[in-house]
């Protein structure tokens, strides 16, 4: 190992930091789906065609489901290394 890490607390610093990250990037993420929500909800009031509303719906979702599901096996990979360093 090298010299500090082996500190009893630092798998936990290590945990913090990866989840600190993690969250940043799941945020810069879904960022889009919110802005598809947006859009969807505007393109709505201008009478826009239900396929193209529809089109839009599907990605915001399928964005948004994807990047949920990655962030949480992330999380939990992370946090099994975590306890496995323990």
């Amino acid at each position: 190992m090298a010299e500090g890490t082996d500190k009893w607390w630092f798998p936990l610093w290590e945990f913090l930091v990866h989840v600190v990250v993690g969250t940043v990037i799941f945020v810069v993420i879904a960022a889009p789906a919110v802005g598809l929500n947006l859009l969807v909800a505007y393109l709505a009031t201008l009478s826009v065609g239900w396929p193209i509303i529809l089109g839009l719906e599907i990605s915001e979702y399928a964005l948004f489901v994807v990047d949920i599901g990655l962030y949480l096996v992330f999380l939990a990979r992370t946090g099994w290394r975590t306890i496995q360093k323990l």
